[in-house]
């Protein structure tokens, strides 16, 4: 949905009187026709960020079909630019999915990082030896806990 402010003036009123019925109906008439032909020609996005060229685009557009009866716009302003409901869905959805997929890549980001601190660590220490194998297995649990939408169960081997 879209909506304009227009002000107007009646420059010449014998013109105005001589060539239209209703000066009011006749503006208003023509706005809405060059506010739905200008708008069809922009995305949601580019109406937002052009606005000013598009209120100057309507302006001159109306100006041209008014002047005959003595009509001289002085603005057309875009006032209100929503979604249909439809479509407002739809771009929250879009939203709503990117967000998560950059809070998952910022997640994973984090959890490699802490996982080759905390192998590196293990490792500056000289406490333990670790293996390919065993650092593979902490990687693997550090990821699995921080990466995962569940809370952490511990768990003990029985391996000997």
């Amino acid at each position: 949905m879209v909506s304009a402010v227009l002000n107007y003036r009646v420059s010449d009123s014998k013109r105005a009187l001589m060539n239209v019925q209703n000066v009011h109906t006749f503006v208003s008439t023509n706005a809405q026709a060059t506010l739905k032909q200008t708008v069809g020609r922009y995305s949601y996005d580019q109406l937002k960020s052009v606005a000013e060229t598009v209120n100057e685009e309507m302006r001159t557009t109306l100006q041209s079909l008014v002047q005959c009866a003595g009509i001289e716009v002085n603005s057309i302003r875009l006032n209100d630019l929503s979604y249909a409901p439809e479509v407002a869905a739809s771009m929250l959805k879009i939203q709503q999915a990117r967000a998560l997929i950059q809070a998952r890549e910022l997640i994973v980001e984090g959890a490699v990082r802490i996982s080759q601190d905390a192998v590196l660590r293990l490792e500056e220490s000289d406490a333990v030896q670790l293996d390919a194998a065993t650092k593979a297995k902490i990687v693997t649990n550090i990821l699995t806990v921080t990466c995962g939408e569940s809370n952490a169960v511990p768990t003990v081997s029985l391996q000997t």
